[in-house]
């Protein structure tokens, strides 16, 4: 049974002192229960009250509050191929902000030529072939900013590595969700035609990468 967790500030959550942050953390770790929390607005501080259960017979309660501060620096990483994973956003689905936000892009990706995808998230399915893959992960992407921005957390800015950079163009609102599915639908299937070929991730200085190769 989740744990519920209130938020009070006069401003979104994403500028709350990292003290917060650290509450949150602290009681997730501690406890290792979900935790649920609501940002209200209207109080010129941040008051966070966590609850779970306990040893006791009844809640053990803590409560913080902490003075707005500076909003903290905050960016959104959205990841290349690989970051895949069998179930990847099914407990996410009864989050309306997520489930609303995947429908839309999976939609998208249909209308540009793409997979059908919608159905393989709510049913958990593993991701194997590019051409499914990578749009699966675009769609998971801008889903997930999408739960956080209802959430009121906002990145000061956005990243993307290789494919990521797709998701990341939407996220930061300088791509429509439309063109942005063309493109990652386009993307994976010309990589869906290549045979053969590896990547791989090494990590060694320059100068120890040049005498291992040199080595063979």
């Amino acid at each position: 049974m989740p744990s519920p967790l209130s938020t009070l500030t006069s401003r979104p959550i994403a500028t709350a002192s990292w003290s917060v942050a650290l509450l949150i953390a602290g009681a997730w770790a501690a406890t290792q229960v979900p935790l649920e929390w609501t940002p209200q607005v209207e109080l010129p501080e941040i008051r966070v009250a966590a609850s779970w259960p306990g040893a006791a017979p009844r809640q053990v309660e803590r409560y913080v509050t902490a003075p707005i501060e500076r909003a903290p620096k905050l960016a959104f990483v959205c990841s290349g191929q690989g970051s895949q994973w069998a179930g990847m956003g099914r407990g996410l689905l009864a989050e309306p902000a997520y489930r609303a936000a995947l429908v839309e892009a999976t939609a998208a990706i249909e209308a540009a030529g793409g997979p059908a995808l919608l159905e393989a998230f709510e049913a958990g399915l593993a991701w194997d072939e590019v051409e499914r893959i990578q749009p699966a992960i675009f769609a998971h992407q801008v889903a997930l900013a999408a739960l956080w921005r209802a959430v009121a957390v906002e990145p000061t800015l956005v990243i993307g590595h290789s494919m990521g950079e797709v998701a990341a163009a939407v996220i930061a609102g300088v791509l429509p969700l439309a063109d942005a599915a063309k493109v990652i639908v386009a993307r994976s299937r010309l990589l869906g035609r290549r045979r053969g070929g590896a990547m791989a991730l090494v990590e060694l200085e320059a100068s120890a990468l040049r005498e291992a190769i040199a080595g063979d």
